[in-house]
Formats: structure tokens, sequence, C-alpha cells
């Protein structure tokens, strides 16, 4: 299986784009014990810094798969700023707090025999899926199963009374 790269910075790209279209600014929060990690140190709090990247704010951004990179001023001096993008830990809308927050990734260079695993156990459920069958259900049964529902949005209708069964 062709190992494929890093996400993050095209969803990093993604959501920069949909909070900069709404009009709102976007922040990035960054974990400044990653190497390479270039800001300025005295706006780091407990190895973290949260910045501005609306395009307004910064000059040159560049989001790469491998870092993100621009220039902006703090306290009139301007710096070169470099984030590792696996430094950046979240990305959201300043004004609202909605974004999106990174995670550590599946590494399948290290893990390949139990992404292996999962694929092959998606597969088997997928072939198991072929036997099911639809099978008349009594109307009892399902008011009494969509009465488990804690919505009321669900409704019974009468005229069909379906319900999924595995055959073996």
């Amino acid at each position: 299986m062709k190992q494929m790269t890093s996400n993050s910075s095209y969803l990093l790209r993604a959501y920069y784009d949909w909070i900069s279209d709404n009009l709102l600014t976007p922040y990035v929060v960054v974990d400044t014990t990653f190497p390479d990690v270039h800001v300025p140190t005295e706006y780091i709090e407990n190895d973290k810094i949260v910045l501005n990247i609306l395009s307004t704010a910064v000059k040159s951004l560049e989001i790469t798969p491998e870092a993100v990179s621009f220039q902006a001023r703090f306290a009139g001096v301007v710096y070169d700023i470099w984030l590792p993008i696996r430094s950046i830990c979240s990305i959201y809308a300043q004004e609202n707090g909605i974004g999106f927050m990174f995670g550590s990734e599946f590494d399948l260079a290290e893990s390949s025999s139990e992404a292996d695993e999962l694929i092959q156990e998606e597969q088997e459920w997928h072939a198991k899926s072929r036997d099911l069958e639809i099978v008349d259900l009594k109307e009892s049964d399902l008011i009494s199963d969509i009465s488990k529902c804690s919505s009321s949005k669900h409704t019974v209708n009468k005229k069909k009374k379906f319900h999924l069964k595995v055959v073996k």
C-alpha cells in the first residue's frame, strides 16, 4: 500500500480559507517545544504561543506540507516566523472560537500491520453486509424500537414496516 503524506497542511489551509472567507480572524496555537519553531520567545506562555495569521496581519504567508512561514510585527519589530506543521495545535476564528484542533497522526510507516488489520476488518464487515435482507416487522416492535429514541422527530410510517437482519 502506498504511504500518503500528512493531511495537516491541507486541513490548515482549508480552515484558514474558510475562516477568512467568513470575514473572521484566523488564529493558530503553536506548541513551541517542537524543534525549529521560530517565534519571539517573550510572547510564549506555558510553552504555547497564539498567533494571528490573517493576511492583513502578516506578510508573505506560506502554508506548505512542512511548515507555515510568514513575517509579523511584534511591538513594532519585524520577525520571521517559522512553524513546523507538527507544532500547530489548532486553528480557530478569534471572534467565535470555531476551528479545528490537530491531534497526533496515525503513522502508517510505524504501524503498517495495524493499518492492514483495520483494512482487513473493514473488508470483512462489507462482505458480511451483503448478507442483509429486508424482512417484515410487526408494527408493535417498530413502535417499541422508535420509542427508545430520545428525539420526537421520529415518526412511524404504518405503510412500510421493514427491518434489516443478518442472514447466515
